[in-house]
């Protein structure tokens, strides 16, 4: 055998080796939770936070640095509703207005439609009114009588930077 259909095998190994890789480089972990019958992928440098109140779960993004005094999340909110419930603008008021973000002072940004998991999902932008700190986007979808809320959460000025990072961990939600 000449060197030169060797070199082409070692090529070809080297080039399966890099496009198939050894599946440990990608950036999102996977979270499931059986008890709500979803599964979430957040980034590997983000850790899981179960104890977050009123949440199925949530996870927090890491410390950037000394002075960086709030950690940006998101959250999974699970709850039931009668059969027939329709995703629409008095349960995406309710839930925006409730527990989760509080009406006082905030104020909607943006609304849409968009689709998560295959299902109709509201997506709401909203900020504090009276020029406090926090934005929150909230994705909101019902399967069946199960609503399910990703409440993403972050400054003002750091929202603009994780709004992309909020979106891709929400669309990664599969509902079992």
């Amino acid at each position: 055998m000449g060197k030169w259909p060797l070199l082409g095998i070692v090529a070809l190994g080297i080039v399966l080796v890099v496009v198939l890789g050894s599946g440990d480089d990608d950036p999102l972990q996977l979270y499931r939770n059986d008890e709500f019958g979803f599964s979430i992928r957040y980034p590997q440098e983000w850790k899981p936070a179960p104890d977050m109140p009123g949440s199925a779960v949530g996870f927090v993004s890491p410390m950037m640095g000394l002075t960086d005094l709030f950690r940006e999340s998101v959250q999974v909110i699970v709850f039931d509703v009668e059969p027939g419930t329709e995703l629409d603008e008095a349960l995406v008021r309710e839930a925006h207005d409730g527990l989760w973000l509080g009406p006082e002072n905030y104020t909607i940004l943006d609304r849409r439609v968009e689709y998560v998991s295959d299902l109709k999902a509201e997506r709401v932008v909203s900020a504090k009114q009276d020029g406090g700190a926090i934005h929150r986007l909230m994705y909101m979808l019902i399967q069946d009588t199960t609503v399910y809320v990703i409440l993403c959460t972050s400054t003002d000025t750091a929202f603009e930077k994780y709004e992309g990072v909020f979106d891709e961990i929400s669309s990664t939600l599969l509902i079992d």
